[in-house]
């Protein structure tokens, strides 16, 4: 190749990120002349103090240990996470799975467990009715629990109608399947 290439890309595009006001913004590639969206609007999510956030973070990180103790301490992160944020969505649905958790290690009975993990999985759901994750724990209480596999497959689709992507739901799916 002795030859330069030139003019492959007749204009340059630059990514930027446009704020459309009201706390939304877009990205998109623009050119001189042509502005093109490429996500299309940015998803809207509401904003949680940020102690309650790291409370969270760390229960989640914990209950994945997947043991007794470890359920004891995530529990009392939701709950500090949740007393700052009690409007905490994917707080409550992470308690929801740990009772869950707790009724798979026979902490809890199954009729001790399934009121709890309902309550915070639908305190989830009222907070947020788009949290495709919590429509994956109620799939794991109706499937594992109760053994009603079709309600299991309708809160899977549509947590992945809310979500297609999401990969605690689609371990849900695999796991209920």
């Amino acid at each position: 190749f002795s030859n330069r290439i030139r003019g492959v890309f007749p204009r340059e595009h630059r990514i930027v990120v446009v704020n459309l006001g009201g706390g939304t913004s877009e990205l998109r590639a623009k050119s001189a002349d042509n502005p093109v969206s490429l996500l299309g609007e940015a998803p809207k999510v509401r904003a949680t103090d940020p102690g309650a956030y790291a409370l969270f973070l760390q229960a989640r990180e914990v209950s994945r240990q997947y043991n007794a103790a470890a359920f004891e301490r995530a529990i009392a992160l939701y709950r500090q996470a949740l007393q700052i944020d009690p409007m905490y969505a994917p707080a409550w649905n992470g308690l929801a799975f740990v009772y869950f958790g707790q009724i798979d290690l026979d902490v809890l009975t199954a009729e001790q467990g399934l009121m709890l993990g309902r309550d915070a999985v639908n305190k989830a759901l009222e907070r947020n009715p788009s949290l495709a994750p919590a429509y994956g724990n109620l799939a794991l209480f109706e499937g594992f629990i109760e053994r009603d596999l079709q309600a299991a497959a309708r809160h899977i689709e549509q947590g992945l109608a809310l979500d297609p992507t999401n990969l605690e739901v689609i371990g849900v799916a695999c796991g209920v399947a």
